[in-house]
């Protein structure tokens, strides 16, 4: 709070004599800026709701699924800028840099479901690729739950899904639109 009273780039409205600080987004690093939209992407992913159902006994796939609500990004990435803002705001900045990029992720992280975030997780502690068997060992889990989970994830469109052959090790594979995830770089920001 001390800050936001010394400010040294904040200005003074002159209808209501209150303080404004005016951002400076020239300076706004633009690979944070195009993080926090991935990271928007993902978060809109990851809450999405999508109905699933157990088909084990009627039609030979053991879950299917209906459409899948995925909220628009655009409304997730600007909340994600604005909490970037203020987290550079509080550091003494006026533009967007790494550092705030690092308190998204957490916020992001941690608003989805936890089994969601553990099977994400899980997905990329594995490069992208992973087989029921491996949810199961990993988070101790029956073979339901991380068939169910493995369907939820291709509804709410984070994966691609094959059969492999096995009635009990289906794939799941990152679509190639969140692989950045997969990279160094998130896990050095992370």
């Amino acid at each position: 709070l001390k800050w936001f009273e010394l400010c040294p780039f904040a200005e003074v409205e002159k209808i209501n004599g209150l303080q404004k600080i005016a951002w400076n987004p020239n300076k706004d690093n633009e690979e944070s800026v195009r993080y926090i939209i991935r990271l928007g992407r993902l978060l809109a992913h990851l809450r999405g709701s999508v109905p699933t159902w157990d088909t084990s006994h009627s039609q030979g796939s053991e879950y299917a699924y209906g459409i899948a609500t995925i909220e628009e990004p655009s409304r997730a990435i600007t909340q994600l800028m604005n909490l970037a803002k203020g987290h550079a705001l509080s550091q003494g900045r006026n533009f967007i840099t790494n550092e705030d990029v690092t308190v998204v992720i957490k916020v992001v992280l941690s608003t989805a479901s936890i089994e969601r975030v553990a099977v994400f997780d899980l997905l990329l502690a594995h490069g992208g690729k992973l087989q029921t068997p491996t949810i199961i060992d990993s988070l101790n889990v029956t073979s339901p739950t991380a068939n169910r989970t493995m369907t939820e994830f291709k509804a709410i469109g984070l994966v691609d899904s094959k059969n492999t052959g096995s009635s009990h090790a289906n794939e799941i594979t990152l679509k190639p639109e969140f692989n950045w995830f997969l990279t160094t770089e998130f896990r050095e920001l992370r």
